[in-house]
């Protein structure tokens, strides 16, 4: 009904505004006199509701207070008073009910000077032929875009030039914590601001009430984006300063569940922020989400992959296998966890890459957490020459025992270094210990640390780690075959056989 009547409104064509009146006879005179009369009275003090707040069920909003056939669509402001314009459910033989603007707000109406006959002869007023764009005029559009974007630049223009001057920048959490939430806020509140004061400004403008309706609409969509800007903008922010933190007190296992907790709040606020748009172009919210009930088992049908994912990714934030920054082993690949978002893990391996793997997929792996070790496990084997005999080898074992003793860092344990006996080249020794490391890195270092004293104590010792090596033996004595027989080719060359 609304969009109807703001088309006759905008068309000024009062023949067509009398459908949408509770008139006995709505081509009468008395019904065009009150056609004009409304249309001037809203066109000079009257408002409209938005469409977002008005109810999309045919029978209305039955929470209003008011009778269930009567609903409230706008206001006109009458000897400083507000009078609402209420519209009426009416059934005329026995037709499908309309909405119509009721006889008792009409009955309201101040009385207006007589129009000429020849104006009431025609049934319309002087007609607006102002190009219309989306339902708004032209220079509403004007309005909109020209003079509010030119604001909204030149406020964000100002604030960077202050910033500026004043050394505030972006990015800098460690100085300025609060520098990251100022300038997640202005942009999108000064275009707020701009918008929301555009539908208040638009009387004083000398808009007239299509235009006053067509204003307060759109700007109503620029204050619902900038506030979904906002939010996304916030929302960023404080993912990056709980990461800062989390960073700066050493419990960088929380910064995974950090991020997802942000990327579902970002989430919820873009669905905010498009159901908002949606009920503004009068599309009804409410059924779409009744409709994802029905739909959502289709649609996880249907995005198996994405929903096994997400699954995937909680289970890895709740049972902890890896967290960012951990050293992990995943499929004989090594690597630091860079990100756990809500569709997969990526992992910066030994290559400089970026591996990425579905999180469904990494959540079935067999995952070392490296990071995770409370010591660093040597296991190195060696030999010596079996020329040595079984002084020397005792001798190997006492050093090396020696060797491990004295390092700081060596975990006690049972039978560190052992005799495994007899290789196919030398006889083997086998070094299994635990080291004391501060990370997965440091390990190697210290390992590196204990094999150099190694070889340098049995060095010392004169005794040489034995190289691979293969013996060979060739049997003594006369070689018996073909070649006992063989006869040179040319030893009867220049000969005749015969």
């Amino acid at each position: 009904m609304q969009i109807g009547l703001l088309d006759a409104l905008a068309k000024r064509d009062l023949a067509h505004l009398t459908r949408y009146l509770d008139v006995k006879d709505p081509t009468s005179k008395a019904s065009l006199r009150k056609a004009r009369t409304f249309s001037e009275v809203l066109d000079s003090q009257g408002t409209m509701l938005p469409r977002i707040d008005l109810s999309l069920r045919p029978e209305g909003n039955l929470d209003d207070g008011l009778p269930p056939d009567e609903e409230t669509i706008g206001s006109y402001e009458q000897d400083g008073e507000i009078i609402p314009v209420l519209a009426r459910r009416v059934t005329h033989d026995d037709e499908t009910p309309l909405w119509l603007i009721s006889a008792d707000t009409l009955a309201q109406l101040p009385d207006l000077p007589e129009a000429p006959a020849s104006e009431m002869a025609t049934a319309d007023l002087e007609e607006d032929h102002s190009l219309m764009l989306f339902g708004a005029p032209l220079k509403s559009w004007a309005l909109l875009a020209g003079l509010g974007l030119t604001l909204f630049s030149v406020i964000v223009l100002v604030f960077r030039a202050l910033c500026s001057r004043i050394g505030l920048r972006r990015g800098d959490i460690e100085r300025h914590p609060v520098s990251d939430i100022i300038f997640a806020i202005v942009p999108p509140g000064a275009l707020m601001l701009v918008y929301g004061a555009m539908s208040q400004l638009a009387v004083p403008l000398g808009a007239g009430l299509v235009e006053r309706t067509a204003i307060a609409r759109y700007s109503g969509i620029f204050v619902w984006a900038a506030a979904t800007w906002l939010g996304w903008r916030l929302i960023g922010v404080m993912g990056d300063l709980a990461a800062w933190r989390f960073r700066r007190a050493g419990r960088v296992q929380w910064i995974g569940a950090s991020n997802f907790l942000m990327r579902t709040l970002r989430l919820a606020m873009v669905m905010l922020g498009a159901a908002a748009l949606l009920a503004t172009f009068g599309i009804d919210v409410t059924a779409g989400l009744a409709a994802l009930g029905v739909g959502g088992l289709a649609l996880a049908l249907g995005s198996k992959t994405a929903v096994a994912d997400l699954v995937g990714s909680i289970v890895i934030l709740a049972d902890k296998p890896v967290r960012i920054g951990d050293k992990c082993k995943v499929g004989g690949r090594i690597g630091d966890v860079v990100d756990i978002g809500m569709r997969s893990t990526r992992i910066r391996t030994m290559e400089r890459s970026i591996l990425s793997i579905p999180n469904s997929a990494l959540a079935d792996k067999e995952i070392e957490n490296l990071t995770l070790r409370d010591h660093f496990h040597v296991e190195q084997m060696f030999g010596i020459s079996f020329d040595a005999n079984a002084r020397t080898i005792k001798k190997v074992l006492d050093t090396a025992r020696a060797v491990l003793e004295a390092d700081p860092d060596y975990v006690p344990s049972t039978c560190p270094v052992r005799f495994r006996g007899f290789g196919e080249d030398c006889f083997r020794f086998q070094i299994r210990a635990n080291l004391q490391c501060l990370s997965h890195d440091d390990g190697y270092l210290r390992q590196e640390r204990l094999l150099l004293e190694l070889l340098k104590q049995l060095e010392a010792a004169g005794i040489t780690i034995a190289l691979p090596a293969r013996r060979l033996e060739l049997a003594p004595g006369p070689v018996s075959g073909p070649s006992d027989s063989w006869e040179s080719p040319g030893a009867h060359m220049g000969t005749n056989p015969d």
